[in-house]
């Protein structure tokens, strides 16, 4: 029975079927999809290959590093021998001497000043490119018309001698009464006694060790024709087949003190410092000076202490002095001297007169204390004697 007005379509007419559309999006999908996947391949590989570039470049750096203050042509093998042992995107890497640059590390500038007679820093720049035939290809790069990357990284090694760990006068040791030397960890403990201290303390010098009533709880090093008499030693006493190692004075560069801290400073009454890099003339301290963080004391001149020298949170690895040249430092007039740092000062004279505290490690020249003197030499630094070398440090 035929119905006025009913006029719908059958269902089919209403949802016409279209396959061919739903086969062109998918077959842009898939391409898209192709292109993405592909992107990511060169992306990855090209991120890859940047890690193992710098890693790589890091490894010959840090080795020219090792040899760069006795022999530069030894240093240019080194680099070029460590690269070669490194893939980057899985060929060895190979550097140019001119990839390698020799010169002296500016702390003051942060820069590395190559036209420097007396290098102790080396700069590689490693490469990847498509004009030395070693650039990284590229997969869906090609269909932009990009089929390669070109891959640079630059990195600088400082290295600087390492004083022997302990307390070490390389040209003497002397003592009147009441010493005593120990040793401590600044880990556990900040404020060591003699009744808490251990005993692997390392006293050095490649002359002679002269003490009137004084304990040595730890060991003797000797160079060669060193002596020692009248120390009392629970540890051992050796003679090394060489010299015990001076090492070079870093360079001095000097820079802006943080917060405008004169070059010639003096301290009476108790002043904390910013951390950083200080350039010192002359420092007199008769009162307390302490830092807020690590700090890095360069001394061109004498240091008069009769007070408190401290790091920052006692640690004595916080401060690290260098004096340069031929100077005194220490205590020669009061009765009163109280240090905590690391001190290396191969051409002066460390002089305390009466009741002195010392913490960390210290190398001077001689090394000359009269009554009450304890030195607490700190086992973070290591724990052996003799032990020497260089620090490499990547500074850029």
């Amino acid at each position: 029975m035929a119905h006025d007005g009913d006029n719908c379509p059958p269902a089919a007419a209403l949802c016409p079927r279209r396959h061919g559309a739903v086969l062109v999006y998918t077959i842009i999908s898939m391409f898209a999809l192709v292109g993405i996947t592909s992107l990511a391949v060169d992306l990855g590989r090209l991120q890859e290959a940047k890690t193992e570039l710098e890693r790589s470049a890091d490894a010959a750096a840090r080795a020219a590093a090792y040899d760069v203050l006795t022999s530069t042509s030894q240093a240019l093998a080194d680099a070029q021998t460590y690269a070669s042992y490194n893939t980057v995107d899985g060929t060895p890497l190979t550097l140019l001497s001119s990839d390698i640059v020799f010169g002296k590390w500016s702390p003051a500038t942060q820069t590395l000043v190559t036209s420097s007679a007396a290098p102790d820093s080396v700069q590689v720049t490693a490469v990847r490119s498509y004009a030395r035939g070693t650039s990284i290809p590229l997969i869906i790069g090609q269909i932009i018309g990009l089929d390669h990357c070109d891959l640079t990284f630059t990195v600088i090694a400082n290295s600087r001698p390492v004083a022997p760990n302990g307390i070490i006068g390389l040209s003497s040791f002397d003592a009147m009464n009441n010493l005593l030397i120990a040793s401590y960890n600044s880990s556990i403990t900040t404020t060591p006694t003699s009744g808490s201290s251990n005993s692997n303390a390392i006293l050095g010098t490649n002359g002679s060790i002269t003490d009137g009533t004084g304990n040595l709880n730890g060991s003797v090093i000797l160079g060669p024709f060193g002596t020692q008499s009248g120390l009392t030693i629970s540890g051992s006493s050796t003679h090394l087949s060489s010299a015990i190692n001076t090492p070079a004075a870093p360079s001095w560069s000097p820079g802006t003190n943080p917060a405008s801290t004169p070059q010639v400073y003096s301290v009476g009454g108790s002043t904390t410092l910013p951390a950083g890099t200080y350039w010192f003339t002359s420092l007199t301290v008769s009162g307390t000076l302490t830092f807020s963080g690590p700090t890095i004391i360069y001394i061109n001149g004498n240091a008069d202490i009769s007070g408190t020298l401290t790091a920052a949170n006692g640690i004595p690895a916080n401060l690290v002095i260098y004096q340069i040249g031929s100077y005194t430092f220490g205590d020669a007039s009061s009765n009163f001297v109280n240090i905590t740092a690391q001190v290396i000062a191969p051409g002066s004279d460390f002089v305390a007169k009466n009741n002195m505290n010392f913490y960390g490690e210290m190398l001077f020249n001689t090394i000359t204390v009269k009554n009450n003197a304890n030195f607490f030499y700190d086992e973070q630094f290591g724990i052996g004697p003799g032990v020497t070398g260089n620090a490499i440090t990547l500074v850029k």
